[in-house]
């Protein structure tokens, strides 16, 4: 029978195999590789990677165009290297925009990519979307599909519905993440949330899907919520993001080690090491 997959640790925004090195040195150093996996998330935002413009964040946090996606990452056992894919809103319904997207984020990304995660993708509300990542397994076998649980997915579906639509489509899924914050800072609402949690590790057929938590994580305040959750439910995984790009004097917000450096430690603590 196959196992729920190892839980692991995100840091999402990395931007070059410097920041790559420092984030696996801070995190072995500290002994979290006992424990967990360590997730890397690399932004494929469609402006950035279909239309090869800058956002409005950073370019060392969202990065823009072929070289910079190609040179984000190495490829390194220590780590699970995973595109973060936003397709945009109003072409996503489109199916020939889906696959030239999934094919350029994989064709880019070929010298780290291990997986993709799905952000605000309506699969909610399109049944073409759940097909969709039963084709990104079928396309990229041994890919690793992380999908987003996102604000849209929470109100439309009770827990138990959730549990049992996600459940339908396991074979397509690696982990589901619970996040309303999508990257923006808000806090992770713990109440909200645990009813979704329960319900998805009692659903037998999302046995062996992981499950992982985000939402305005790093802060000290932030990771006591992750310890309670973690004491219920002990192989939840769970990922940073804005916290960890805090903005600089000349207005950059690339990855901030020493916040990693924080989060690392306060996870620890919330895992009891």
């Amino acid at each position: 029978m196959t196992e729920r997959p190892k839980p692991y640790i995100g840091v999402s925004g990395i931007a070059c195999p410097e920041m790559q090195d420092q984030t696996i040195e801070a995190f072995e150093s500290i002994g979290l590789g006992t424990k967990r996996d360590l997730m890397l998330g690399v932004k494929a935002l469609h402006k950035c990677q279909w239309l090869d413009q800058p956002w409005k964040r950073d370019d060392q946090w969202d990065v823009v165009g072929e070289g910079a996606f190609r040179n984000a990452l190495r490829s390194d056992s220590r780590s699970i290297n995973v595109a973060q894919a936003y397709f945009e809103k109003n072409l996503v319904g489109d199916k020939g925009y889906r696959d030239a997207f999934l094919k350029r984020i994989y064709e880019r990304g070929e010298p780290w990519i291990d997986g993709i995660q799905y952000d605000c993708l309506p699969w909610q509300e399109n049944p073409d979307m759940l097909k969709f990542l039963h084709q990104t397994k079928e396309r990229h076998p041994g890919t690793r599909v992380l999908l987003q649980c996102w604000q849209g997915a929470l109100e439309r579906y009770s827990p138990r519905q959730l549990a049992r639509l996600l459940g339908q489509n396991a074979e397509a899924l690696d982990y589901i993440l619970f996040d309303t914050s999508h990257g923006k800072g808000v806090p992770l609402d713990i109440a909200h949330l645990t009813p979704y949690i329960e319900e998805a590790y009692a659903n037998e057929s999302l046995s062996t899907v992981g499950i992982s938590i985000a939402g305005g994580l790093g802060s000290n305040e932030s990771m006591e919520q992750v310890q309670a959750v973690i004491e219920l439910f002990p192989d939840t995984s769970f990922d940073a993001e804005s916290n960890l790009h805090p903005r600089q004097k000349d207005g950059g917000m690339p990855l901030n080690i020493d916040a990693v450096k924080q989060y690392f430690e306060h996870s620890a603590r919330s895992l009891g090491l």
